[in-house]
């Protein structure tokens, strides 16, 4: 079957085997998130935690707008989608590249060096520009390990998209009850 082929051709199981891997990632990505939720509140005293939220939300206003219905869209344009879109391309994409076109090196340890090498060094540039880059690098890698099971970058871009809508959802949820 010939690559173009492939970018048309629809299958049904793959779609579903796709779906279930973006579902087992997010929620992986969910539970190192919890576990690091857990670990701040367990060793930082609560005017660290209120300096590290306020950071946050200075570096991501948009998550923090008032729930109306034009925030909203806006948010899922330019807080869930359009990052979603771009950073997969930019960061997963080399790999994608690499496993979709089977781009491999003659001697096949050479792929594994490659790629355990490439990995953590394109999840460290995803993270630096972000608010918490050691969260953000830690997910980062179930999100790798799903392009290169489902040869798909459609695959960690939607985990991607419903990440950052999981967290603005958490977020409008906390400030609603005044949780935070």
């Amino acid at each position: 079957m010939s690559q173009l082929s492939k970018l048309v051709y629809f299958d049904r199981k793959k779609l579903i085997s796709d779906l279930r891997a973006v579902m087992i990632t997010y929620f992986i990505n969910c539970f190192i998130l919890f576990f690091l939720l857990i670990m701040l509140f367990t060793f930082l005293s609560y005017e660290e935690l209120a300096s590290i939220l306020s950071k946050y939300k200075n570096g991501q206003i948009i998550y923090f707008l008032a729930p109306t219905k034009n925030n909203l869209i806006a948010f899922i344009q330019l807080g869930a989608l359009a990052p979603a879109i771009i950073e997969e391309i930019i960061f997963r994409g080399p790999i994608w590249f690499l496993v979709y076109y089977e781009i491999k090196f003659k001697d096949p340890r050479f792929n594994l060096i490659f790629l355990l090498l490439a990995i953590p060094a394109l999840s460290y540039a995803w993270a630096i520009p972000h608010t918490f880059a050691l969260p953000i690098f830690i997910v980062g890698i179930p999100a790798y390990i799903l392009v290169i099971k489902t040869k798909n970058i459609f695959a960690p871009m939607l985990c991607h998209f419903i990440s950052n809508l999981s967290i603005y959802i958490l977020l409008q949820i906390s400030l609603y009850f005044k949780i935070i």
